[in-house]
């Protein structure tokens, strides 16, 4: 169950004093919080931040690009006339066939897997804020923690979304909303006292770097705003979609750029930009704010309160993407991936994902620093999660044609028609593809290492990882497809 499933329930009958059922719908604020929770991450500000003012730009084509046409197109596709149980698989095997989905999917669950080391990272070096900060350079504590914090959340997830979710509610509020107020409130006071930027303002400063050795960050754009497709999930959920829906994501594209930009710009003005750490960077900037206005006590505080942020994410990811594999019911994986326990908890997808994960996390004690670890997950991550829009982007464009709205009615539509699903899908498909390409270069960011090696290890894992499960269908089985059963509902994952 993803932030976003966990902030607004679903829609519910409620008795009336007269005895009847009234139906009871998500109006335009729960939508926008589904959003905020899915999307809105501290833990991406620091890799924005080095940018500086330039960052801004980066934002404001990220958000017309890409957060733009997932979120409405994303809100059609979670509306459709087709098997919803799903999510991605349902949706890219309406549209593009069986194997497509089985590959969207697939995308889904493996670049979590990937994704996992860089949000265990944040989460490990923030908590040393709140008793030691020189362990965030010590190896062993960094792989130690992430470990321990990974395989207790896994097990939690065990339970089922009904427990993990109250970790989703508590988390998302007092460790996203709350630190991100807490960041722009001693920005203000900073700047107020009259203390020194570390970025000068210009209309120059906010030109964006195209540069090759730049061209990679260009994908991270995508993985900051990746997630926004899930509000779509509750568009059903509301009186009238076709009008509220767009407003909502309106707002929500408003207050999630805003947020971020400010956050982002913020650990800018006070940390430099060749000093700003990948994973602790936000910690950095909170530690100087406080310092400046004579408050170092609230570092340990809100050092917590963002570990506590970062355990919900993490949380909300892990069992969305899992439990979508196990929705399986054409044979395609082998029964394993199937297996559920008495709270419906794909235990044996879990305990797959947490080894994996656990080597993945290996890398943090062989890689020379951790921002050369934190960057290239981070890069093989953006470039799963690319393959995964693609095929949704692809899945939508080719819907309207062979199951129009005429004959398969949404409950939501892209505005425009025919037109402004062509026009927002092909931006988004272009953007995406884009992205894609580009993300295979090596980065400024990777400071040591042979770029040529980078690239060759990128290009095979984001093949291998994305592309996989063609594989078993030379080694399926009759008996892989399940009996029918009761259906379990997928729960969402949420963004990044």
């Amino acid at each position: 169950m993803s932030n976003a499933a966990a902030v607004a329930a679903p829609a519910t009958s409620a008795s009336t004093s007269g005895g009847k059922s009234k139906v009871k719908y998500l109006g335009i604020f729960s939508i926008v919080m589904v959003n905020v929770a899915a999307v809105l991450s501290m833990r991406n500000f620091p890799t924005m931040a080095v940018y500086g003012w330039s960052s801004v730009t980066w934002y404001v084509l990220g958000t017309l690009l890409f957060m733009i046409p997932i979120s409405l197109i994303g809100a059609e596709l979670a509306t459709g006339p087709w098997d919803q149980d799903g999510g991605v698989f349902s949706w890219v095997k309406a549209g593009l066939g069986n194997k497509s989905g089985l590959i969207a999917v697939w995308c889904e669950w493996t670049e979590n897997i990937v994704w996992f080391p860089t949000v265990l990272s944040f989460l490990a070096t923030t908590f040393v804020y709140a008793f030691n900060q020189d362990l965030a350079n010590n190896k062993l504590y960094m792989f130690s923690t992430m470990l321990l914090v990974f395989w207790a959340v896994t097990l939690l997830n065990f339970k089922g979304v009904h427990a993990s979710s109250k970790l989703n509610n508590f988390g998302t509020v007092f460790g996203t909303i709350l630190p991100a107020v807490l960041l722009v409130g001693a920005l203000a006071i900073f700047l107020f006292q009259g203390n020194a930027s570390e970025i000068s303002f210009s209309a120059g400063a906010f030109k964006p770097d195209f540069s090759f050795g730049n061209l990679p960050f260009v994908a991270t754009v995508v993985l900051i705003f990746a997630g926004m497709e899930m509000g779509g999930y509750q568009a059903n959920e509301m009186e009238n979609p076709q009008r509220d829906f767009p407003r909502a994501m309106f707002m929500s594209a408003i207050f999630i750029v805003a947020a971020t930009v400010v956050c982002t710009v913020a650990i800018a003005i006070v940390v430099p930009s060749k000093d700003i750490s990948l994973a602790g960077g936000l910690m950095q900037a909170f530690d100087t704010f406080f310092e400046a206005i004579s408050a170092g006590w609230l570092t340990p505080i809100v050092a917590l309160l963002v570990v506590l942020g970062s355990a919900a994410q993490l949380n909300a990811w892990l069992l969305g993407p899992a439990r979508g594999l196990s929705a399986d019911k054409n044979g395609d994986l082998p029964p394993v991936f199937l297996r559920q326990n008495e709270n419906g908890s794909p235990v044996a997808v879990l305990v797959m994902q947490g080894i994996l994960g656990t080597l993945f996390c290996t890398l943090f004690l062989f890689m020379p620093g951790v921002n050369s670890s934190y960057w290239i997950l981070s890069a093989l991550t953006t470039e799963i999660f690319c393959v995964m829009y693609i095929l949704i982007f692809a899945a939508a464009i080719r819907l309207r044609k062979t199951k129009p709205i005429e004959q398969y009615p949404r409950a939501y539509t892209v505005p425009g028609g025919t037109a402004g699903m062509y026009i927002l899908g092909g931006i988004g498909l272009f953007a995406t593809a884009f992205a894609l390409i580009v993300g295979f270069a090596p980065s400024d960011q990777l400071k040591n290492g042979n770029p040529v090696l980078y690239v060759v290890a990128l290009v095979t894992g984001t093949f291998v990882l994305s592309f996989f499960p063609l594989l078993f269908k030379f080694w399926q089985k009759p008996s892989w497809k399940p009996s029918p059963g009761p259906v379990v509902p997928v729960a969402a994952g949420g963004g990044r």
